[in-house]
């Protein structure tokens, strides 16, 4: 192997591949940011000419622990094709020593593939035992036989990963406002595009778990947030830093509305319709629901719980609270 685009895989990643991850992979190579002819560059690279143990390799993994983060160095992996797991010193290592030898690299993204194509064959073991008895066989064979290289196709370059192997790279968002909303989401979508990540990815493996104070008990009393997108608009109409006076108090009298129609829902124990009819609501009995809902919610929440609710634990407390 004398050029990285020999490499099948890598070739079609690079030309596929997010443009912050291609980037990142042209910084460890040249050592520079680059411009638009990065994904040339490193299709005509020839690997490291230095040893393992040379001052070059030490130079090199200085600079890459220096001027790389544990995101960069995973998106490299995810262009590579190879492994990711491990610190990032290891894996600042591990791509060095890849890029001195492609044909290792080539090795290893065999091996990858081999292992991929082992678990779909699994997989279509236990479709078939599962596929209707009255089908009919010879169709069985034709779908087997094509349904390997679409699955392969679409899950060669998946890239998976859980909220605890990014936690330290994705800041949260409480509603801060030293951090702006608008700051917090191009950062999370930044990271999103590095990790190729996917809508429901975004959703619920990583935005919702990054999320804290206020920021959390505003999304856990929501309903109908079911994609990233709605998420988005939900933070930006509660955080953004775009509102007006007008607007201000709007957004006070409604969270003040929704907090006494549950508040006299609680308090009378009455129906939802009489609730809303009341001359100083004047809501429908379904916007009455959301409310309570959405108040219970958000009281419900250990954080504020535990905090603000407390129920006597012995027949002295309660005796107490009677003679009150």
């Amino acid at each position: 192997m004398e050029k990285l685009e020999q490499i099948k895989v890598i070739a079609n990643n690079l030309k596929t591949g997010p443009t912050k991850a291609v980037k990142a992979l042209h910084k460890l190579v040249f050592e520079r940011e680059g411009d638009r002819g990065n994904r040339k560059r490193l299709r005509e690279f020839g690997g490291f000419a230095f040893a393992s143990g040379s001052v070059e390799y030490k130079n090199k993994l200085t600079y890459v622990d220096t001027y790389l983060g544990w995101g960069d160095l995973v998106a490299i992996c995810n262009i590579l094709a190879v492994d990711y797991a491990g610190t990032k010193k290891e894996l600042g290592q591990r791509i060095c020593d890849y890029l001195m030898d492609f044909d290792s690299l080539d090795d290893a993204n065999d091996e990858r593939r081999d292992a991929e194509e082992d678990a779909i064959g699994d997989d279509n073991d236990v479709r078939e035992v599962n596929d209707d008895e009255d089908e009919d066989e010879a169709s069985n064979e034709d779908e087997d036989d094509r349904q390997p290289d679409r699955i392969m196709s679409s899950t060669r370059n998946k890239f998976t990963m859980t909220f605890k192997d990014v936690e330290d790279s994705i800041r949260s968002f409480s509603g801060d406002e030293k951090y702006p909303v608008t700051h917090w989401i191009s950062d999370f979508e930044e990271a999103a595009e590095l990790y190729c990540w996917t809508d429901i990815q975004k959703l619920i493996e990583f935005a919702e778990k990054s999320l804290r104070g206020l920021a959390r008990l505003h999304i856990k009393g929501e309903r109908g947030l079911t994609s990233w997108k709605k998420l988005k608009r939900a933070l930006q109409d509660e955080f953004s830093d775009r509102m007006n006076s007008a607007e201000l108090h709007r957004q006070m009298d409604k969270r003040k509305m929704k907090v006494l129609t549950a508040l006299r829902f609680y308090a009378s124990g009455s129906y939802q319709n009489c609730v809303g009819s009341n001359v100083h609501m004047r809501i429908s009995q379904t916007s009455v629901s959301r409310c309570i809902h959405n108040v219970t919610n958000i009281l419900n929440l250990p954080e504020v719980f535990n905090t603000w609710v407390y129920f006597p634990n012995n027949i002295q407390e309660l005796q107490e609270i009677r003679n009150k």
